[in-house]
């Protein structure tokens, strides 16, 4: 059911990395449920933490959220309240977020019946909610952005942006800037821009290409560049616009300038991958703006909106065909080989972490769990650092802990029938700390704790902090030392 708003510390999730599978050519691998339809229209979907992908549905006389599992298996769900779920992501706390007209809602994977509603009456526009480079949850309103902390959600908590545009935010997502990028809809094909707003609120500019511009829908984070989707024609071809940090714009039209895309995707093998309603199809743009329709549908399916799953793979929500279709093979391509014949090179570069500092080196154990924030604490410690590119970063805690001498390691111990000398060794806490990180500068608020039941003993320990980017490359870690007094 539908509970009230309770102040919950956000919670961590431990996400195991996924492989990447081989390379094959992108493929649709079928359309779910695979007989019958769903009981709704799906709309916004997102990978959510437990390997599934989710999504919301609308028309349906009970049933608002669907979850899709990696062979396809679908489930739909009812959330008590009958909320119109609008946007949909999955937050830094293991748990799916929502939005709807007024609310933020709280999804647990585990039982999505148990979701509770946040009232915050800033919330009035269809956009979607992401989570920004600063660990909050963002989503958009009528001429602003609001900011919602997941471990304390709801109207006297979020903190509401107004009057950064005149129109309505749809599409939304972090940068790999560090800010957050807002389609600005004025539904007026001569004035929506595109708004880049910095995690304090700030607006840092509004791309405005020159000339009649379209109606921008749905966003999506590229590298050194965010790219938009125009959707409805003004006397111009529907389009795809490329923006750069800089603020300069370049468009690509869609095949005879028509096919309604809407939803994009940034995929594994770094192109865009771009939901054409009305073209029946998905296509591919790549950042320089060539496209190519590797996906094709049924007529009148309506491909509305894409999203990544794990293992190298894509989910489209048809949404006149009422399925769900998964597309699989959206990974790098292989190095080329032989002399010297064409292809694209796999992205080798390992992201790094930098300006990694402490802000207290002893602290006390406190309540809270790990979050992202820009707030200081009476106890614990804030971790500062910056990461050059959008990766998983992990943050592992080793307890210093006595040994002796065995050869060249120095062991728990001692050696049977040996004189060994002490020695000491790290013991690795565990579970680690695993955060879906964007490129810039991060604050992580740490008080010691690892999740609900795990927390860390007094001690000193060494916090090493690595990133994984979306290829497999690690970063070399970061090494930082603190000392966790007692109560």
């Amino acid at each position: 059911m539908l509970r009230k708003p309770l102040a919950l510390a956000a919670a961590v999730t431990d996400l195991a990395l996924q492989a990447p599978s081989a390379h094959a050519a992108p493929a649709l691998a079928g359309t779910f449920p695979s007989t019958g339809t769903l009981s709704g229209q799906p709309g916004r979907l997102t990978a959510g933490p437990d390997g599934n992908v989710w999504f919301t549905i609308s028309g349906s006389p009970d049933k608002q959220l669907g979850k899709i599992t990696p062979d396809g298996t679908v489930t739909e769900f009812e959330l008590t309240g009958d909320p119109g779920l609008i946007g949909l992501t999955a937050g830094p706390d293991a748990n799916l977020w929502a939005t709807d007209i007024g609310n933020v809602i709280k999804i647990p994977p585990a039982d999505p019946t148990t979701a509770t509603a946040f009232t915050d009456n800033n919330i009035l526009s269809t956009s979607e909610i992401t989570v920004g480079p600063d660990g909050n949850l963002w989503a958009g309103s009528n001429g602003g952005v609001v900011k919602i902390p997941p471990g304390n959600p709801g109207g006297l908590h979020d903190t509401f942006f107004p009057g950064l545009f005149a129109g309505t935010a749809l599409g939304l997502t972090a940068g790999g800037d560090g800010n957050i990028w807002v389609a600005n809809n004025t539904f007026d094909p001569n004035t929506s821009t595109i708004v880049r707003v910095s995690t304090g609120g700030v607006v840092q500019g509004t791309p405005t290409p020159a000339g009649n511009t379209l109606q921008q829908s749905e966003l999506a984070a590229g590298v050194g560049q965010v790219v938009f989707t125009e959707p409805i024609g003004g006397g111009v071809p529907e389009r795809v616009g490329r923006v750069d940090f800089a603020g300069n714009v370049q468009f690509t039209d869609m095949p005879g300038g028509v096919g309604d895309p809407v939803g994009i995707v940034f995929g594994n093998d770094g192109a865009y991958w771009i939901a054409n309603f009305g073209a029946d199809a998905v296509r591919r743009m790549t950042p320089a703006g060539d496209v190519t329709s590797p996906i094709t549908f049924a007529a009148s399916s309506g491909p509305r909106q894409i999203t990544k799953g794990p293992n190298d793979t894509l989910w489209v929500s048809l949404e006149q065909a009422k399925k769900i279709a998964k597309i699989t093979g959206v990974s790098a391509p292989p190095p080329p080989t032989g002399g010297g014949g064409g292809g694209g090179t796999p992205d080798k570069t390992p992201p790094t972490i930098s300006r990694l500092k402490l802000s207290a080196t002893k602290f006390r154990l406190g309540s809270q769990l790990a979050t992202f924030s820009r707030k200081r604490t009476p106890v614990g410690t804030t971790i500062n650092f910056s990461v050059s590119e959008q990766s998983t970063t992990t943050f592992t805690f080793a307890r210093k802990a006595k040994g002796f001498k065995s050869g060249n390691r120095c062991v728990a111990h001692r050696p049977k029938g040996k004189r060994a000398k002490r020695c000491s060794r790290f013991v690795n806490a565990k579970p680690n700390l695993r955060f879906a990180t964007s490129a810039g500068a991060h604050t992580l608020e740490f008080e010691g704790r690892l999740n609900r039941r795990h927390k860390l003993k007094p001690g000193r320990y060494r916090l090493s902090v690595r990133s994984t980017d979306a290829a497999g490359n690690k970063s070399k870690p970061r090494i930082a030392s603190f000392t966790l007094l007692k109560k």
